[in-house]
């Protein structure tokens, strides 16, 4: 999967007017931009990431949608297996499934979160049929993490972060 040479990443997607980011997402791919980065689950519906990336998948025909990051804690692996699964061929081939273990509302069952999305890879490996790595990025902070992603994905998301700490992470998570 081609991400391009620019991606872009706006709330616009998941939190404006769906319509609205349908034709955004048409005239951003004639602008020539290679990826749109979908923020978190829109209206906290679990299953609004991928809702949301097939419709934008819909309105294009080449740029690739990556959603970034759908947390681990908010439905189980083998739905969001099956939700990717749903989709036509030619939209699971243009879609990037981001995963992240993060965010305030999940402050409760967030513990141990490498261990925690180890397991969550391990049942979307298991799952029938399964969510490729090659369909799935991690977001990541710290090596752990970052090596968790090389390992089991395409690579990881380092959001929020600057180059300098993602090229630290990296360089520790790879020696």
């Amino acid at each position: 999967m081609e991400l391009g040479a620019f991606g872009i990443w706006s709330l616009a997607f998941t939190h404006g007017d769906r319509r609205e980011a349908q034709e955004a997402a048409g005239e951003l791919e004639e602008l020539g931009y290679g990826t749109l980065w979908l923020g978190g689950s829109p209206g906290g519906n679990p299953s609004g990431d991928l809702v949301l990336a097939a419709e934008l998948l819909s309105a294009t025909s080449r740029v690739v949608v990556a959603t970034g990051c759908v947390s681990i804690w908010e439905q189980p692996a083998y739905r969001l297996a099956a939700a990717y699964h749903a989709l036509p061929e030619q939209q699971r081939a243009r879609l990037l499934v981001g995963l992240g273990v993060s965010h305030a509302d999940f402050v409760d069952r967030y513990h141990r979160p490498r261990t925690a999305l180890g397991r969550y890879l391990d049942a979307l490996d298991t799952a029938s049929p399964p969510l490729p790595p090659s369909a799935r990025i991690i977001g990541a902070h710290g090596p752990r993490m970052s090596r968790l992603g090389a390992d089991r994905s395409v690579g990881v998301h380092p959001y929020l972060v600057d180059e300098v700490h993602t090229w630290r992470d990296l360089a520790t998570a790879l020696l």
